[in-house]
C-alpha cells in the first residue's frame, strides 16, 4: 500500500471540504465517517492506516470519542501551502 497515496486523498478531502468554508484552518473539522467512506472510491487503500499516519505526524488530532477529526496548526499549513 502506498501510505503517501492514502494519506493526500484524506489531506485532499479536509482540503476541498475547508475550501468550501473559507479556506483551511486549525481546528478544521470533518466527521471520521466522511473520511473512512472515502474507501467506497479507493477501495485498495486503507484509511484506518492512513489517518493514523496523519495522526503520527501531527497533521490531525481526534477528538476523545475519535468520530471527529481536526486539522492542527501543521495540517493547516500544509493545506495552505499547497494554495
Amino acid at each position: 500500500m502506498d501510505m503517501q497515496n492514502v494519506e493526500q486523498v484524506i489531506m485532499d478531502r479536509f482540503y476541498e471540504k475547508s475550501r468550501m468554508a473559507g479556506g483551511p484552518r486549525t481546528g478544521y473539522m470533518l466527521r471520521k465517517q466522511a473520511v473512512v467512506c472515502l474507501g467506497e472510491d479507493h477501495p485498495d487503500l486503507d484509511f484506518e492506516a492512513g489517518l493514523a499516519s496523519l495522526f503520527s505526524k501531527g497533521l490531525i488530532v481526534a477528538n476523545e470519542g475519535g468520530n471527529l477529526l481536526y486539522l492542527s496548526e501543521a495540517g493547516s499549513e500544509a493545506l495552505t501551502s499547497r494554495g
